[in-house]
């Protein structure tokens, strides 16, 4: 399987962790969303976008043209954000490391999500004790 491919679907696998933990902020009653925690997938690009405390879980910092801004990129852009990772990867080692920081973004993301639900219905079970 080539480096693309796995690369790509790694980034697949995060951005639908990432929908389903944005996605459970619908459950009943409503959770809060996790305190956020970045990962730097390869040299220029984190996940989520953090700016002022506030995290977007369905968004990317991505390279940009000028050295001093970073671009934002939606997470649902797998081929875009693939295909950059593979680019800033100069060796198999970075080429691995990525791959490592995508799979522990999303475990991370499903942890959370699934917290999220069990919070949820600890809450409807104690609503329903009392």
């Amino acid at each position: 399987m080539s480096e693309e491919k796995l690369i790509e679907d790694a980034v697949r696998d995060l951005s639908r962790a990432a929908n389903a933990l944005v996605a459970v902020s619908y459950t009943h009653p409503w959770t809060p969303i996790p305190r956020p925690r970045e990962f730097r997938i390869c040299r220029e690009v984190c996940w989520p976008k953090i700016e002022n405390g506030e995290a977007d879980f369905l968004a990317m910092y991505m390279p940009s043209v000028s050295p001093k801004l970073r671009a934002t990129c939606k997470v649902d852009q797998v081929d875009y954000i693939s295909a950059n990772i593979v680019a800033q990867c100069t060796t198999p080692h970075e080429l691995i490391t990525a791959l490592y920081n995508i799979r522990a973004a999303t475990a991370w993301c499903e942890a959370r999500a699934a917290g999220r639900l069990r919070q949820a219905q600890e809450v409807l079970r104690q609503r329903r004790s009392k």
